[in-house]
């Protein structure tokens, strides 16, 4: 993925994975919570559908299970998405003089914070004034980030040799 072109519609893409991750997990604890299994090891009982009636305890842990297979899916999905965006936002930094390009990156796309937590750790308040400038900002770093991940790239780390 080191060559694929890093646009809008990918960063998009990701974050929606992101927030569907963030979803799963949180639905996942709710209901671990409402049904007293939270502290309690569910993954040693194997609940089978039968004839008979499942109780509400059983019911949640099929149904965090399932949710446990969403998850895995959707984290094998954002893994190599993760690192591969990662090491495209170092380049990016390398690239501008502007340091606040891959912060904005980093802190969107990589620790997955809203626009707002963006705008108010540069800013001591949101308003129209920074949001504009953060946009602003955050617009040519995504322009500089497609520019740069569509160029081709191998990371080398060269090995020492020892002397003969």
């Amino acid at each position: 993925m080191l060559y694929e072109k890093i646009d809008r519609g990918y960063l998009n893409r990701h974050l929606n994975r992101i927030h569907k991750l963030n979803d799963l997990r949180k639905l996942k604890f709710e209901i671990l919570d409402n049904c007293g299994l939270h502290a309690y090891d569910y993954t040693a009982l194997k609940v089978t559908s039968g004839s008979k009636r499942l109780s509400t305890q059983e019911k949640a842990i099929l149904r965090v299970e399932n949710i446990n297979k969403q998850i895995k899916n959707l984290e094998s999905l954002i893994n190599p998405v993760q690192r591969d965006l990662a090491i495209q936002i170092e380049r990016v930094d390398s690239a501008t003089d502007d340091w606040r390009h891959a912060e904005i990156l980093k802190m969107l796309y990589l620790d997955g914070c809203s626009m707002k937590d963006v705008i108010l750790n540069f800013y001591p308040e949101d308003n129209k004034n920074s949001r504009s400038s953060i946009e602003g900002l955050r617009k040519t770093a995504e322009k500089t980030l497609a520019r740069v991940s569509s160029t081709p790239f191998i990371k080398i780390n060269q090995l020492v040799l020892e002397d003969w």
